[in-house]
């Protein structure tokens, strides 16, 4: 306005020429309505030139004036200046994230190498022996712990990618937060803080949820209070709106609490952040569990995770999922649910128990297909403890040639590594089908995506495990499908 015509005069009598951009808009606000693309009323970029025009005496006597209209240019360059930072706050963000993360790996695997070093040691001392026992338990544990960090890269991957599916089945909350509240106890008590639980109302004997989905949203938010809570305690509050049919979990700690700010940043759920670097690498964690577990609560019937927090006093993260299709919701005492759920817990594990006594496997014949010599042992020692005859394959080929040659030892289950050389899983799954085979086949894979398991199927298995392998599952699915085979002989 009135400034920019005083210098253009003062510019011109000084016989310059005057060339500047000028914007006939207020700043702030408007510059970000352009960056996002939105349409703003009565917005105008100029470019003014001035040039004096002199009289045959030298004198001024005139100025041209040229006025350019430069909108469409000006604002695209605000759109690239916009772009420009988004990009580098993304940039800095991931790179912190990347830093972060690598810590994490590297600290569990820094401890399974070292112990793994202590076991190398040949001793007869009783002190050597129960150090090894002790670095096989460290190992164990902080391999956990780098599996459960792949996982969560996993989930958020096929949550970004709109991959990310829940299931609907009966599901008994009672029993969910009774299990996570002793899978999280130990570790409370260990720093001397009190985990519990606490039912405000009668509670849903079954209710239609992924129970899977469900207890890893407690775990994560019990987890979480539980790292940044020192003294005190850190109560799970469940509750029942039978208005909104739907369960309310709260979880209450007496934790380090978080600013206003802190706690405005958490609750955006953004990827690979936590409430400042700071709390990073006191605290460790990826900054990856709140997002999933909040779009889970959403997938899940809710309306994510709210949380409050007083910084100095704790904080409450809430979160609540909807019951499902159910016409008549059975109410029932949650001490009650409680003690009837220890029983079928303890029945259930009797009978597992006596299933497994002995070599559950004795007398089957069992084909591993298997490229890794390492898992090719491990896997082949935990079937022959439970009594297997094994034949191990190095790969797809080798795995169809030794059914096609063995007659009537051909084996009773087929172990079947997917990525294999000469001739993958998928392949040697098909090409025996195509031939007749008729026996189960179970895919050991390291993939564990969505569409793995049903691509595995598709190819002609009949059931799917993932790497590192769990050895009870391992035997529990060979077992099952002995099983199934008696039942159809049975019935033919």
């Amino acid at each position: 306005g009135a400034e920019v015509i005083d210098r253009l005069i003062e510019t011109v009598l000084s016989n310059a020429v005057f060339e500047e951009r000028v914007g006939l808009y207020p700043f702030g606000s408007t510059q970000e309505s352009i960056a996002r693309g939105e349409s703003v009323d009565k917005i105008m970029w100029v470019q003014l030139a001035a040039s004096p025009l002199h009289d045959e005496n030298g004198k001024v006597n005139r100025i041209l004036l040229i006025k350019r209209d430069i909108t469409e240019q000006a604002e695209n360059e605000i759109r690239l200046r916009h772009a420009k930072e988004v990009a580098e706050t993304a940039n800095q963000t991931k790179s912190e994230f990347l830093a972060n993360m690598s810590h994490e790996i590297r600290t569990p695997m820094t401890a399974i190498l070292g112990y793994a070093d202590l076991l190398e040691v040949d001793s007869d001392d009783p002190a050597d022996r129960e150090r090894s026992v002790d670095a096989v338990r460290t190992i164990r544990n902080n391999a956990n712990h780098l599996l459960t960090i792949i996982n969560d890269i996993l989930d958020m991957s096929k949550i970004e990618a709109g991959q990310m599916r829940v299931e609907t089945i009966e599901t008994s909350p009672v029993q969910i937060v009774e299990e996570v509240v002793s899978l999280v106890r130990p570790r409370a008590n260990g720093k001397r803080v009190d985990a519990c639980a606490v039912f405000e109302t009668r509670m849903p004997r079954i209710i239609q949820s992924d129970p899977t989905r469900l207890r890893q949203i407690l775990l994560n938010l019990m987890g979480n209070a539980i790292k940044f809570t020192e003294v005190g305690s850190v109560k799970l509050c469940v509750g029942f709106d039978s208005q909104r049919r739907r369960v309310n979990f709260r979880v209450v700690d007496t934790g380090i609490g978080m600013t206003p700010k802190q706690c405005e940043h958490v609750s955006q759920f953004a990827a690979f952040n936590q409430a400042d670097t700071s709390m990073s690498r006191r605290y460790g964690g990826t900054g990856l569990g709140l997002r999933i577990s909040n779009a889970l609560s959403m997938m899940l019937g809710g309306e994510g995770i709210s949380i409050k927090s007083t910084e100095g006093v704790g904080s409450t993260f809430s979160v609540s999922i909807s019951v499902g299709a159910i016409d008549r919701i059975e109410l029932v005492d949650p001490a009650q649910a409680s003690a009837d759920q220890q029983v079928a817990v303890s029945n259930a594990e009797a009978d597992k128990s006596k299933k497994f006594e002995g070599k559950p496997l004795d007398g089957y014949r069992i084909l591993l297909a298997e490229d890794g010599p390492d898992n090719q042992r491990l896997i082949s020692f935990h079937l022959k403890k439970a009594g297997a005859d094994v034949t191990v394959a190095d790969n797809g080929r080798i795995a169809c040639e030794i059914i096609e040659s063995a007659g009537d030892q051909v084996p009773d289950v087929v172990l079947m590594d997917m990525q294999m050389p000469e001739l993958d899983g998928y392949s040697a799954s098909r090409r025996l089908r195509d031939q007749g085979f008729d026996k189960p086949i179970i895919a050991l894979t390291a993939h564990a995506m969505q569409g793995d398991r049903e691509r595995c199927l598709a190819a002609g298995c009949d059931d799917y495990l993932t790497k590192p392998i769990d050895r009870s599952k391992l035997v529990r699915t060979c077992v099952a499908w002995f099983g199934n085979q008696s039942d159809q002989a049975s019935a033919a």
